[in-house]
């Protein structure tokens, strides 16, 4: 991050991607959105909690939010393994 301590501004990559998700959303006309990448976003692990906190609030703090507002139903995520 940069000054500003704002990622969506400081990092124009990130803020394309979100521009993306919410092109691709806009452009749906289907009932249910889902979402899948591999890290999450929360996590019961403790390999996860221990090594990816930082990665876990970052996504909580700025993705997140845009699932929400995107009306987002289901995320899929694999990176810890199990079923939670």
């Amino acid at each position: 991050m940069g000054d500003k301590g704002n990622i969506i501004e400081d990092d124009p990559e990130f803020r394309t991607q979100l521009d993306w998700v919410r092109n691709q959303v806009a452009k749906s006309d289907k009932k249910w959105k889902f979402v899948s990448f591999h890290n999450e976003p929360y996590s019961v692990g403790d390999n996860a909690i221990l090594w990816e906190g930082n990665r876990m609030k970052f996504y909580r703090k700025y993705l997140i939010p845009v699932f929400d507002e995107l009306g987002i139903d289901v995320v899929f995520v694999a990176h810890d393994h199990m079923y939670m």
